[in-house]
């Protein structure tokens, strides 16, 4: 049953961030990394690891609102695939996973 299912993804990346002008707060960026996707199914007690690969891109805004602490939003889109192979079927799975961010900074 689908109900009984969970799908966990977990990713390594490396990243970057530019600030064009530190001054006006916007940034962007992208990453790329490995992904791992686990697969565990309650129904039939079976769990497997397929792995792959991530790429993002984000862009940003963040507001100063004292010497050291700014608050901003962040807004991500990552793309993902990844090859498993389960009761001895292979298959590849592609994604998309959009992220709206509120982020606080001490510097």
């Amino acid at each position: 049953m689908a109900t009984q299912t969970a799908r966990l993804l977990d990713t390594i990346a490396v990243f970057v961030d530019d600030v064009p002008n530190p001054r006006r707060g916007f940034h962007f960026g992208g990453s790329v990394g490995v992904l791992a996707a686990s697969n565990l199914d309650a129904f039939y007690g079976t769990v497997s690891t397929g792995w792959g690969a991530a790429l993002s891109g984000q862009v940003g805004y963040e507001i100063s609102f004292s010497k050291r602490w700014s608050v901003g939003v962040l807004a991500s889109l990552a793309a993902y695939r990844y090859w498993d192979s389960e009761a001895g079927v292979s298959s590849t799975s592609d994604g998309l996973l959009p992220t709206l961010a509120l982020s606080f900074s001490f510097e």
